[in-house]
């Protein structure tokens, strides 16, 4: 992962959502790929499994667990990223904190990560910043990200180090790997 990762579409807009980070990011829009696909925000869940079953049989309708039935990795990174998102003041800890009071822990993180999901859609669709953006977050993120990114240090002196090492009478191309 390198600096090229913020040029990449969509990167810049979701490292503005508090608890994604570059990584997360990347992993986001490798998992759902083009956004276009998904007509609604509810085709994207389905996408991602985090939609309630339904058991249904006549008028009696039974909402059970999620369905699992889509891609691990986002539904696992979203669930990653709400925990973090919800420690946030923001509409999605106001959001968590009154279904975890119905509901408990666990069903209001995977529905905050639903929503995350949502807002994520809507964010990619229309191209458009977070709307409690705190851009001071998200440049902490890109100088943290530049810091990891270190450049990639050319060696130059590397054949004269290998004739240091193995000797002055092999060249580059005797040298062989020991045998096993």
């Amino acid at each position: 992962m390198n600096l090229r990762a913020i040029a990449l579409p969509g990167v810049e807009i979701l490292l503005g959502i508090p608890g994604i980070d570059v990584l997360a990011a990347l992993t986001i829009l490798a998992e759902i790929g083009d956004i276009k696909r998904f007509a609604s925000a509810k085709k994207l869940a389905s996408f991602s499994g985090l939609v309630p079953s339904v058991h249904q049989s006549g008028k009696t309708r039974y909402t059970g667990h999620i369905t699992k039935a889509g891609r691990s990795m986002l539904r696992w990174v979203l669930i990653q990223v709400a925990q973090t998102a919800v420690r946030q003041p923001g509409a999605l800890r106001d959001f968590y904190l009154t279904l975890k009071k119905r509901k408990g822990h666990k069903i209001a993180i995977v529905a905050a990560a639903r929503k995350l999901l949502t807002i994520i859609w809507a964010m990619l669709t229309k191209n458009t910043e977070y709307r409690y953006l705190k851009e001071e977050l998200r440049q902490k993120k890109i100088r943290r990200m530049h810091k990891r990114a270190l450049p990639y240090k050319v060696d130059n002196d590397l054949p004269q180090k290998i004739t240091s090492l193995v000797g002055e009478e092999q060249t580059m191309t005797e040298i062989t790997p020991p045998a096993a």
